[in-house]
């Protein structure tokens, strides 16, 4: 599905891509909930399916929050990363400074006031449960993603190259384009 977001030029400049190892670990989890399942990932599913069939992973605190009849989940699971490539530790500790404010706000954009369990607990001890949910998390991406992180890794590298350069062909065409119609035959410097 084609997607079109328009940027000024302040919004561009602060445009980063960002691969985000604690973002890959929900994504696997969902996949393996059933959600967003592509059958480029079919191997490792099977594989992650079987290694959880061997031991499980107990997710008392994650899982309700990832897989649930609602569309999305709490954006404080997924921090925006602070550099191009964080370490599995950099987005558990931007997880774990998330404000009691920030985990309440989110809780309620995505379950409302129905919150029950786990759900209902990290919202009245937010502290306590982003620590145990950092926890799981880090378990989780041991167990499924780290054996799998080079090859993962050099997949989004190569995704983010060339959706960088497709970007700047874009918007180099599309500045170009502006330009020419708004300066007085210069484009030079126009953008």
């Amino acid at each position: 599905m084609a997607c079109a977001i328009e940027l000024g030029v302040a919004e561009l400049a602060r445009t980063r891509f960002a691969i985000s190892p604690l973002s890959e670990t929900v994504a696997c989890l969902q996949q393996l909930a059933g959600r967003g399942r592509q059958e480029v990932t079919l191997p490792w599913l099977r594989w992650a399916e079987d290694e959880l069939a061997r031991a499980p992973l107990e997710l008392p605190w994650t899982w309700p929050l990832i897989v649930s009849d609602r569309p999305n989940w709490p954006e404080f699971l997924v921090p925006a990363p602070r550099g191009a490539g964080p370490s599995i530790e950099d987005d558990l500790a931007a997880l774990r400074r998330t404000t009691a404010g920030q985990v309440r706000a989110s809780l309620g954009r995505v379950f409302g006031a129905g919150l029950a369990g786990t759900t209902a607990e990290l919202a009245a001890r937010p502290a306590a449960g982003l620590r145990a949910i950092a926890a799981e998390l880090r378990a989780a991406h041991d167990r499924l993603v780290a054996p799998h992180w080079p090859r993962i890794r050099a997949t989004l590298d190569a995704d983010v190259a060339h959706r960088a350069r497709v970007l700047a062909a874009a918007a180099a065409k599309s500045c170009s384009t502006a330009c020419t119609r708004t300066c007085t035959g210069a484009t030079a410097g126009c953008c």
